[in-house]
């Protein structure tokens, strides 16, 4: 629901909004990646050390490949496959799909989910008690949207932590487990 308000906005004032996305030299996109080394701090909630730890592993991966500036190779240990850097996809397969899978060997064979579609959607009441949250998530994703590498995913982790954080909220006390 967010995401389709956001695309509306975008679509009326993408076109005026583009040229500062497009004026973004180097400082600005340091802040960027200073603010997103930030956020991933930020959602790791009360964990702080975990989450920079975290994201110390993270930028160490992202260290491995030839430089840029100098092509030297970094952090690849004379192998060539490493040279293009990690592959993401594996990384992403590695860390989520492996552990999922062992989750789920451990556990009981679960009964198939049998109710209707339209017990999937939100009712009246839902939408009702999580308008403000589909608001202020589509204010979020319609200006982190105009920044150059932000994705969707990475709109959605920062929407999420930001409603978190709101405390007139009834979605916000859902959202806090």
């Amino acid at each position: 629901m967010a995401g389709t308000l956001s695309l509306v906005g975008l679509t009326f004032f993408a076109p005026r909004l583009a040229n500062v996305a497009l004026a973004f030299g180097p400082p600005e996109y340091f802040s960027l990646m200073f603010m997103a080394l930030s956020l991933v701090i930020s959602l790791s909630g009360r964990a702080l050390l975990k989450g920079l730890i975290a994201t110390a592993l993270g930028l160490l991966v992202a260290m491995i490949g030839l430089d840029p500036l100098t092509g030297e190779a970094r952090l690849t240990f004379g192998t060539v496959s490493l040279m293009a850097g990690v592959n993401f996809i594996s990384v992403i397969i590695g860390l989520f799909a492996i552990g999922e899978v062992l989750v789920n060997v451990e556990r009981a064979v679960a009964s198939i989910y049998e109710n209707k579609i339209r017990d999937w959607l939100p009712t009246k009441e839902d939408l009702k008690q999580s308008w403000g949250a589909m608001l202020r998530s589509s204010v979020i994703g319609f200006f982190l949207g105009l920044l150059p590498g932000c994705s969707p995913a990475v709109t959605t982790f920062i929407a999420y932590d930001a409603e978190k954080r709101f405390p007139n909220d009834l979605t916000s006390s859902a959202m806090a487990t």
